[in-house]
Formats: structure tokens, C-alpha cells, sequence
């Protein structure tokens, strides 16, 4: 499933979102996206290889440093990112999803009791907070003097002027706008990182509240042993019987078994006793079995 996964992340997730973007905005978007992939499936090997004790691959490793960098860079795919500033963010955050995957989850379930049995917490939580702080450096860096122009003021509607200024108004002839609050760069991304805050502490108490509620005796509280077993709740497939010839061979064998200590136990001085032993073929029938010990047992009472 991790292969399949992987694929599909690689040939999709450039275009995911591209669809509320058009313009230049979308091709700002294509092409940061898939170079943030490209920078992370790079980085997530050796980042892999480093946290493995025996310096291997895991392609659970590479799955989440990739979902990990395209997260990181969804919230600023349309902004001015420029090809060195994805491929930068694209490769740092994946080794930190794959390294946290391998030293931070493990240190939050001793110290917190925090069970991220998916990865969630590093691949989507520690990637959204760099893709937000990401977020807030641009907005700081932003202008409509720079490389953005007026098209500025449709990423970011509320720097646009106040109603019925003359920057308004000139900014208008050009392209059409709506007046904003005329934020400053610096406000803008003070308004960005209160957006990243607000996202963690609304997080943190849905998970309080869900896991409080989850504690109820009301619910069917599963012991600790129970956490990670499926088999109270799903039906899991049984495993297959052993093939026919194989049981065969096994009875055939456990047949001659029981049949030399016969043999042993009931033979007495004075009578001539016969024994014809056959070879073990595992494609003899339980017929041929059965006129063996019928032939034996003949011999033996002679």
C-alpha cells in the first residue's frame, strides 16, 4: 500500500488545489508544487537511511517526507517562492517529517502518551507549522513594487487600499481589485502567524475534547493491549489450510510412523513376520496407504 500511495502522490499531488487558482497564480502553483515533490522524494532517502539503525530504506520513510513536503507547500504554492526557495523548503521539511517520524512520535508517546501509530502528527502537523511560518516570511517580503505588482492585492485582499484612495483608484485602471484594509507587509504576516496559532490551539482542544469524551464510561473503553487489535471490531481473514498433497505427504508419513511401532510392539519369537516397506512418495493416495496397512496387518496376525 506505501508503493501504491507513493505512485499516486507523485503523478497527482502537483495538481491538487490548482483548481481554486488561475493565471499566473496557477502556474506559480504547478511548478513550485513539483519542485517541492521533486526535492522531497530526493532528501527523504538518505534522511531514511540516517535514522535507520542499519543505514537501510523504508518506504513508509519516503511516503512521509513526501506527503510532508507537498504539505508545507500548499499554503504558499501561489506566492513567489522562486524555484531555489522550493526545492529548499521541499527538502528541509521532509527530513524533518522523516527524522520526527523516527525521534519526535516516539519521545511524545513515553513523555506525552501521544500514539501517532500513522505519522499524522510530523506529516501533516509539523509540515502545516513550516508551511505556515513559510507563509508569514513571504507575506513580510511581499510588495507591489517587486515581482508581484498589483497582482499583490488578489493573493492577499486585505493590503489593498482603503475605499476611495487615490492608490485605490489608480491600482483600479489596471486591474480590478476590491478596497481592503491597507495592511502593511509586516501586518499582514502578524495576521498569518495568528493564523497558525489559531489552527494549533483549535487542534489541540478538538483532540482534548475528543479524547475526554472518548474516556466516558459510557463508551466501551478498550484495555491497553486492545489499542492496537483489530480482531475485537473486524472480521480478519482466516488463514488458508495447507495444500492437499502436503497434508497427504503428512498423514503417509505419520501412517509408516505408527506403523514401525507395530511392528516393534507385537512381534514375538516363532512367527515369521513380513514387513515390505515402500518408499515415501508425497503423490501416493490414501488408497495405496490403506493396502499397505491392510496387507501388513494380514502379515503380522499370519
Amino acid at each position: 500500500m506505501a508503493v501504491i500511495g507513493t505512485m499516486l502522490l507523485v503523478a497527482y499531488l502537483p495538481t491538487v488545489g490548482s483548481w481554486t487558482v488561475r493565471g499566473d497564480d496557477l502556474h506559480r502553483w504547478i511548478v513550485n508544487t513539483a519542485l517541492v515533490t521533486c526535492a522531497s522524494a530526493v532528501t527523504s532517502f538518505p534522511a531514511s537511511s540516517v535514522a535507520h539503525p542499519r543505514r537501510k530504506f523504508m518506504l513508509s520513510d519516503i511516503q512521509c517526507g513526501l506527503v510532508g513536503g507537498v504539505v508545507s507547500v500548499v499554503g504558499v504554492a501561489d506566492l513567489m517562492l522562486e524555484p531555489w526557495g522550493a526545492l529548499l523548503l521541499g527538502a528541509s521539511v521532509s527530513s524533518m517529517c522523516v527524522l520526527g517520524r523516527h525521534y519526535l512520535r516516539p519521545c511524545a508517546s513515553r513523555r506525552v502518551g501521544a500514539h501517532d501509530t500513522a505519522s499524522v502528527g510530523v506529516t501533516h502537523g509539523l509540515a502545516g507549522v513550516m508551511g505556515g511560518l513559510t507563509g508569514a516570511l513571504l507575506a513580510a517580503l511581499a510588495s507591489d513594487t517587486g515581482q508581484y505588482g498589483y497582482s499583490l492585492y488578489e493573493i492577499f485582499p486585505a493590503m489593498s487600499p482603503q475605499e476611495g484612495s487615490p492608490a485605490l483608484h489608480e491600482i483600479i485602471q489596471y486591474l480590478v481589485v476590491e478596497a481592503g484594509e491597507g495592511r502593511t507587509p509586516l501586518v499582514q504576516a502578524f495576521y498569518q502567524l495568528l493564523a497558525v496559532v489559531t489552527t494549533l490551539v483549535v487542534s489541540a482542544v478538538g483532540g482534548l475534547l475528543t479524547g475526554g469524551l472518548m474516556r466516558i464510561p459510557l463508551w466501551e473503553n478498550l484495555a491497553k493491549d486492545d489499542l492496537l487489535n483489530d480482531t475485537k471490531f473486524w472480521q480478519l481473514p482466516v488463514a488458508p489450510p495447507p495444500p492437499a498433497a502436503h497434508t497427504q505427504a503428512q498423514q503417509h508419513h505419520t501412517h509408516h510412523h505408527h506403523h514401525h511401532r507395530g511392528h516393534h510392539h507385537h512381534h514375538h519369537p516363532g512367527h515369521h513376520h513380513v514387513y515390505h516397506h515402500h518408499a515415501h512418495s508425497p503423490g501416493k493416495t490414501g488408497r495405496d496407504a490403506e493396502t499397505r496397512s491392510l496387507v501388513h496387518r494380514e502379515n503380522v496376525s499370519a
